[in-house]
């Protein structure tokens, strides 16, 4: 498999120079994608590198090393693109609001939009390109033995028919303390666990933000981009949950079609709730923070044997102060599309 460098390859630590102001659909656009086809792109998952200190001091060659140490984190756990589950976020908003329709996926591996819509044309009407900008583990610069994990990405929707651009926005997500930083072994045990919950929550910021600068959902996306911003009150007592994930049937018959039931244990920390499973065949981890009085979890799975065979989950609903319960609804996703409706019931324990 071929792994590609993100466009600020080994100047990720000054992110990327170029990205485009904020420019929302204007009410010609609007009208435009009402009830037309869009399709995301799918991109080679960019390069994912670990940034010590130790290795900084080489320069370009450390920079590799961790490029390379990276890379191997990211296949051995199964770590999937963020802007594909971003992409997936965009297009069911514009399902919701305007009516469109998914179409399959259009691989691609330039930024040029001219190219972008030629690939896309014919296959749908629009086409939402979401890029990966910038996503690797470091340390912070006064503090050298624990890490965060920055995230950038830009998206744009593009008229497939004249390779216009009528909406884009970028995003990016650093912590703003070190304050409950994790360490780098504390970051990655238990199959990285808070490093998949820590790009799961940048996938959500992120979603939140597009579409606010991109389709004008302000509301929402003001919400979920503050409470991002908000460290969690550090006293928060861990309070153990029980949970079940009960899928239906694939609707693509792919390979182990039938409906499932799966247990689930949940950790629920002031506002952040995380649900995990790992079995002999399949790990999933999922993560969230409650806003007002719902609860949206989003994570990603991997088979153990196989961690290329990842895919999307994503679930929400209600969770009123001081439930002692929560179903959540959604869906399972893979290669931007829903290929499972899914139901995540939590009981207090």
């Amino acid at each position: 498999m071929r792994i590609f460098l993100p466009a600020c390859s080994l100047a990720l630590l000054a992110g990327c120079a170029t990205t485009p102001a904020p420019r929302s659909l204007d009410t010609a656009g609007l009208t435009a994608v009402r009830n037309q086809s869009v399709a995301v792109t799918s991109r080679p998952r960019p390069g994912f590198a670990v940034l010590k200190a130790g290795n900084m001091m080489f320069g370009a060659l450390g920079g590799l090393a961790g490029v390379d140490e990276g890379n191997k984190i990211a296949t051995a756990n199964g770590l999937p693109n963020p802007a594909d589950a971003i992409a997936q976020e965009l297009v069911i908003a514009l399902r919701d609001t305007q009516g469109a329709q998914s179409a399959a996926p259009v691989a691609v591996e330039t930024n040029d939009v001219e190219r972008i819509a030629a690939q896309a044309k014919g296959k749908a009407r629009f086409v939402l390109d979401v890029e990966t900008r910038m996503w690797h583990v470091t340390y912070f610069p006064t503090d050298w033995t624990h890490y965060q994990v920055p995230y950038a990405a830009v998206a744009r929707l593009i008229d497939a028919d004249t390779a216009r651009v009528l909406a884009e926005a970028s995003c990016k997500v650093e912590p703003g303390t070190n304050a409950g930083a994790p360490t780098y072994d504390e970051l990655l045990a238990g199959g990285a666990a808070r490093l998949k919950a820590t790009i799961a929550a940048s996938v959500a910021t992120c979603a939140a933000q597009f579409k606010r600068d991109m389709f004008a959902m302000r509301e929402a996306a003001a919400s979920a981009v503050a409470a991002a911003a908000s460290a969690p009150a550090p006293a928060a007592e861990t309070v153990a949950w029980t949970g079940t994930m009960a899928c239906g049937a694939r609707n693509d018959s792919g390979p182990n079609a039938a409906a499932y039931e799966a247990k689930f244990s949940v950790d629920v920390q002031g506002p952040s709730v995380r649900a995990h499973r790992k079995t002999a065949d399949v790990e999933e981890t999922l993560a969230g923070e409650v806003r007002g009085d719902q609860l949206e979890l989003r994570g990603t799975g991997n088979r153990v044997a196989d961690p290329a065979r990842s895919w999307g989950l994503g679930v929400s609903g209600a969770f009123a102060p001081g439930a002692t319960s929560y179903v959540g609804k959604g869906n399972m996703v893979v290669g931007g599309r829903p290929i499972r409706a899914c139901e995540l019931r939590m009981t207090r324990a």
